[in-house]
This record gives structure tokens, sequence and C-alpha cells, in this order.
């Protein structure tokens, strides 16, 4: 999951899939934002407890996590923190009604932010492509 964090806190942005390449290289494809409301909130859970377990970020942050099997997401893990922006930006700049890069200023120099998911499907690869459907 991405995060915008700063003084103005933390909004967790819609967590979203990662496609890789079934090659065993694990080549980065692209993504798709989690419409599974059960999935996206264990995903923003454990990007919560992550954070929590750092010291405070500022600006743009991604999360890459790994949902287990098990439904109260014990099995759940964070793998690693990216303290920068991800392929992930170009998706979730369609997949949210406000403008990303404001929202990021705006918490990034202690003014809060609103954040609202759009109701539809967002894809997108790692060349940049994004592709919507407004029927999900």
């Amino acid at each position: 999951a991405s995060v915008l964090c700063g003084p103005g806190g933390r909004i967790v942005l819609p967590p979203c899939w990662q496609r890789l390449s079934n090659d065993g290289r694990f080549t980065y494809r692209g993504g798709s934002v989690i419409l599974e409301p059960p999935l996206a909130r264990r995903a923003a859970s454990l990007t919560q407890q992550a954070l929590d377990a750092m010291p405070p970020a500022h600006g743009y942050v991604g999360v890459d996590l790994v949902l287990g099997e098990a439904v109260d997401g014990r099995d759940d893990v964070a793998i690693e923190i990216n303290p920068r922006l991800t392929t992930s930006y170009v998706g979730l700049r369609h997949a949210v009604n406000q403008n990303l890069a404001q929202a990021l200023l705006d918490v990034a120099r202690g003014v809060a932010a609103e954040v609202t998911p759009r109701d539809c499907r967002i894809e997108f690869s790692a060349d940049g492509s994004v592709w919507t459907d407004r029927e999900a």
C-alpha cells in the first residue's frame, strides 16, 4: 500500500495488487487497486503497523505486503518499505477523487488533507499505462 506521510498525519491510499512475471524472475508487470473491502482493510492495517515500527516518515511511502490465506490476517507480512514514489502512483492518481500530488504536499506541510477513493476498477502497467472501468 502507498501512504502520504508528514506532520499532517498519514493517509493510506487504496491498496493495490502487484502483478509479477511467472518466469521465475518476478519482474514487475503492473498492478490494480484491491476492490475487495476485507482485503483492502487488512492491507491498510498492516501498512499502518509497519509504519508504526519505523521512525516518522515524510513524503510518499510504499509498503510491499503479502496477504496470507488466513482471513483474519494472521499470515499477512510486510516485505519492504520504499521511501519514494512507486509505480502504483500512476494508477492511484486515477483511483482517488482528489489531486494526489496536492494532497501529498499538504500532508508534508502539516495541512490536513482528505483523499477519497473512486468507485471504479483501476489497472496499470509497469510502463505507466492506466485502464479504468467505472462499472466496478
